[in-house]
């Protein structure tokens, strides 16, 4: 039988039966091939689902202040401890920070002047001082209160060292003392102040810091005896600022003075042991 005579029998069997699909015709001797339908749908590639995870903040931790020297060892270098004010004469007395010193480390077997000092706590930098009496070279670092353990914020409503809201007469404060309209008395931070420094700090206002940072070096400078560590720890406003900040000096400016005042004695930042935070959270 001829091939048109094939092609025109096949024509004829799709037209009986009714046939909708296409037909595959090939000049091949074998049998044409005819595509069958299907009504069954392709299933779609599954949507993978990611898992979300929530984000656990970081603990907060505390810092050894001193290179090689642990939280645990720092009680044994302390030189000049923490001591209240004197509120009935309201003076600017006592010792409202912690001294640490040593003659000669006791890893290293060095002196400690010009030995790495590093940040107890992440934050910011609140304030750079450079030469001033009575702290020297100093920097101050601000924490937000509320990112300390629950704990650690106990401390400071348990234990401040409340502090004279009229300074004695011979401090040359400016009446009132100067506070700044961007201070956050509603979100109170911690401030620690590290003094004596051998060097000027080698940051600005606003910088982050992150715990254990070396921040500068242990020194001898404005009103101090011997190289050693003057770490002061108080709680006010958030978001406060100082500039350069000094005291007992015949050249120390009116702002240097009204800087040193408000950190010191006005009340404004309370005081509080470093002992009881390290001895917390070591």
């Amino acid at each position: 039988m001829s091939q048109d005579r094939i092609v025109t029998l096949i024509a004829l069997v799709v037209l009986l039966t009714g046939c909708t699909q296409p037909v595959e015709l090939t000049n091949s001797p074998s049998a044409p091939a005819l595509v069958q339908a299907t009504d069954t749908a392709v299933p779609e590639t599954p949507t993978q689902i990611i898992p979300t995870t929530t984000q656990t903040p970081t603990p907060v931790s505390l810092c050894s202040p001193l290179v090689d020297i642990t939280l645990e060892q720092l009680p044994d270098f302390v030189s000049n401890p923490f001591s209240p004010f004197l509120i009935a004469d309201a003076r600017d007395s006592g010792h409202p920070g912690t001294d640490f010193a040593y003659y000669t480390h006791p890893v290293t077997g060095k002196a400690m002047l010009a030995s790495e000092i590093y940040a107890i706590l992440p934050g910011r930098v609140a304030s750079i001082s450079a030469g001033m009496a009575p702290f020297g070279n100093l920097i101050m670092i601000e924490t937000a209160l509320e990112i300390l353990p629950a704990d650690i914020i106990a401390l400071f409503d348990q234990y401040p060292q409340p502090t004279p809201s009229v300074p004695e007469t011979h401090l040359n404060c400016p009446a009132p003392v100067t506070t700044a309209p961007g201070w956050q008395y509603d979100q109170p931070s911690v401030y620690v102040l590290y003094a004596h420094m051998d060097q000027p700090a080698d940051f600005s206002i606003g910088d982050p810091v992150s715990c254990g940072a070396a921040i500068g070096l242990v020194g001898n400078t404005g009103r101090s005896g011997n190289p050693h560590l003057h770490l002061e720890i108080r709680y006010g406003p958030g978001n406060a600022v100082f500039g350069q900040m000094g005291h007992y000096s015949n050249d120390a400016t009116i702002p240097e003075m009204d800087a040193y005042c408000t950190w010191r004695v006005s009340g404004i930042f309370q005081a509080i042991d470093p002992m009881l935070l390290i001895r917390a959270m070591d």
